[in-house]
């Protein structure tokens, strides 16, 4: 019935699930996440995180919000067990937009189920330095991450 409907013609909440469809259809190893519930209601934000809460069961889900509910019941400290990928965590301690707590918060969550993780803490660098050249510890994090990669390949 919705095969034939043009983007406008679609509720937030059905444009939110074909992205995640279309995200999908490539089968990637990593899905980007960025506010996928920003601009839907509370109902349709709980379906849109089942969704992707399914998904993160066989490939790595990477979401930001800025909603304080939907970050509590599906925060990843609260979705590690035993079977989670082991983990390379990377963060500044001056990052204001995600605190360095919620990063520490799983790698003992990971910890504690006995999953091999790495945490890196960088004195500097805010929030969303990723790979860009100028952040101060930039050969540092690649240098580490490098090493991380190839221990777990082998």
């Amino acid at each position: 019935e919705h095969i034939n409907k043009k983007p406008n013609q679609m509720s937030g909440g059905q444009m939110q699930r074909v992205a995640i469809a279309r995200a999908l259809i490539n089968d990637p190893d990593i899905l980007l996440a960025d506010e996928p519930t920003g601009a839907l209601d509370s109902e349709t934000s709980v379906q849109v995180m089942e969704i992707l809460k399914e998904v993160a069961r066989d490939r790595l889900v990477i979401m930001v919000t800025h909603n304080p509910e939907l970050a509590e019941r599906y925060s990843n400290e609260k979705q590690v067990t035993d079977q989670t990928p082991r983990a390379f965590i990377a963060l500044s301690d001056d990052d204001n937009g995600v605190p360095p707590a919620n990063s520490i918060g799983y790698y003992s969550a990971l910890k504690k189920h006995n999953v091999p993780a790495e945490l890196h803490v960088y004195p500097s660098g805010g929030h969303g330095w990723g790979w860009r050249d100028s952040f101060e510890y930039h050969d540092e994090l690649r240098a580490s991450l490098g090493r991380w990669l190839e221990e777990i390949r082998k």
